[in-house]
């Protein structure tokens, strides 16, 4: 090595070691998905297993350490039959569970394999620097937990630390990004529910963003928008159900009039969830909503005799008159004014529809062993439908969604068939253009990379007294170059997966 080459060697050095000796972090945060959770199960959390759920801990680090809000959702496998409070019917599913209906609490009160654990991806801060230490109100000695969380769509990189509490802090951090009130008008769930009839109720869930409100168990009529100055009309008529256009035979308000029951009802510091069970003569067949701030994913899961078609749409109200409808095979869009239009039809993976009431993004997945299978979408935008609009009112304004026009062979349990779809929606400000629900859909349905370390606190630097020049430089180089090499070797993995 030259000696031109030795001294800029030992100038990198002395800068990289100062750097790290004032305390700046290694890795800036750079994820940039502000509406999306990540969720993990348990199973891939060895380190917090067997914790009581109230004391996992959430933190971030930008130049200090910050508390954020973390949610555990206990789950298990629950029998059907438990769930409409009546002997097991031998078939199940894993679920979430509610001390307050019949599915009952998780048996193991701790932090267990089926329980998840979800955080929002805005809360992910920098990488903790050598000699960070650990927060207050963490136990010493407990779990320590480092989940670095990267972006596959733009290489962004966050970090979330999980922690075991004191006792000191709650998981919630004095937070509550979206709120969930569950009001049957009979009383309380139990033992007030009627598990085979009407069961009217005044429920609402409302962020910062937006606000949906159910009044029984499958029919959900209104939704207002505040994201970024929206206008907050509730443009929605109906979240509409039924075998195909005119046919009245079954809808939302048949599925929440006859057999049905609710598996939980959960209003977290991070997401609500809502999932009820129950649709005339698929007594199995399940709806599952998660809230977040601002967004909402709507999973169906088809258990049922054979069926010959389904319809899953969005009818808008009255209100959301000059607003603009797109989606994937339409990107340059349709007024919404009732008076009819020419869309193309076919598979949707994206809808949207946007003005100054604000703007509804809608990304369409579904799952499925059923083979043959192919399915269509509906677009009507009609102020005087032919089509006999069976609940809700007299109007479709772009009334949209999913169609599947061919017979269902039987998903009901034990059938080794399903069919599962899934509406992601996203509430964003007004007036947007097919950018971004391009952007969204393409963030939806792509999840996080996760890899997660044990995380190490190193100790305090030590203070740098110099007795010499020469001396100052050696320890200073060497500081540097062990602090690199720690920096590189941060801790042992203990896991790489991609979350739920």
């Amino acid at each position: 090595m030259g000696r031109n080459t030795r001294i800029e060697f030992i100038v990198a050095a002395i800068l990289v070691s100062m750097s790290i000796a004032a305390g700046s972090a290694l890795a800036g945060g750079s994820l940039d998905r502000p509406r999306d959770p990540v969720v993990i199960e348990g199973s891939d959390l060895p380190g917090l297993q067997g914790l009581p759920v109230n004391d996992i801990s959430a933190f971030r680090y930008d130049t200090g350490w910050s508390q954020i809000p973390v949610q555990v959702d206990e789950r298990k496998y629950v029998d059907f039959g438990a769930v409409y409070d009546t002997t097991d019917f031998g078939v199940g599913t894993v679920t979430y569970v509610d001390s307050l209906t019949y599915t009952g609490p998780d048996m193991d009160p701790a932090f267990d394999g089926d329980d998840e654990l979800v955080f929002m991806a805005f809360d992910a801060g920098d990488r903790a620097p050598a000699g960070a230490g650990l927060p207050s109100g963490v136990v010493s000695d407990g779990p320590t937990l480092e989940m670095e969380i990267e972006d596959p769509l733009d290489g962004g990189v966050g970090y979330v630390y999980l922690f075991q509490s004191d006792g000191s802090l709650l998981p919630g951090a004095g937070e509550d990004y979206v709120a969930y009130s569950f009001n049957p008008e009979g009383g309380p769930y139990i033992p007030n529910y009627n598990r085979y009839g009407a069961n009217p109720e005044s429920s609402v869930v409302y962020s910062d963003n937006y606000r949906t409100f159910f009044w029984e168990m499958w029919i959900r009529d209104e939704l207002n928008i505040y994201a970024g100055g929206s206008s907050g009309a509730d443009i929605l008529d109906r979240h509409r159900n039924q075998f195909a256009p005119g046919d009245c035979g079954r809808t939302e308000d048949t599925f929440s009039a006859g057999e049905g029951v609710f598996f939980a009802n959960i209003d977290g510091p991070v997401r609500a969830i809502r999932s009820y069970m129950g649709a005339n003569s698929g007594p199995f067949t399940q709806r599952l909503h998660l809230f977040y701030g601002q967004r909402h994913d709507v999973t169906t899961f088809l258990r049922v005799h054979e069926i010959k078609g389904i319809m899953d749409l969005y009818d808008y109200s009255p209100d959301a008159v000059g607003m603009s409808y797109y989606n994937n095979l339409n990107t340059g869009g349709v007024t919404v004014d009732g008076q009819g239009d020419t869309v193309s039809l076919g598979e949707l993976t994206w809808e949207m529809v946007t003005g100054p009431q604000g703007t509804l993004v809608v990304s369409h997945s579904l799952e499925t062993n059923i083979d043959p299978f192919a399915y269509t979408s509906y677009y009507s935008d009609n102020d005087d439908p032919s089509e006999t609009q069976c609940t809700g009112d007299e109007f479709e304004y772009a009334e949209s969604g999913d169609h599947v026009n061919q017979t269902i062979p039987d998903t009901n349990p034990p059938s080794p068939r399903y069919l599962n779809t899934t509406r992601i929606v996203h509430y964003e400000s007004p007036s947007q253009a097919v950018g971004l629900a391009e952007e969204r859909h393409d963030q939806a349905m792509t999840p996080f990379a996760l890899t997660v370390y044990q995380y190490a606190p190193d100790d305090p630097l030590p203070a740098l007294s110099t007795p010499g020049a020469l001396a100052l430089l050696t320890l200073i180089l060497v500081l540097g170059i062990l602090m690199l090499r720690r920096s590189s070797e941060r801790g042992r993995v203990v896991g790489r997966f991609e979350p739920r």
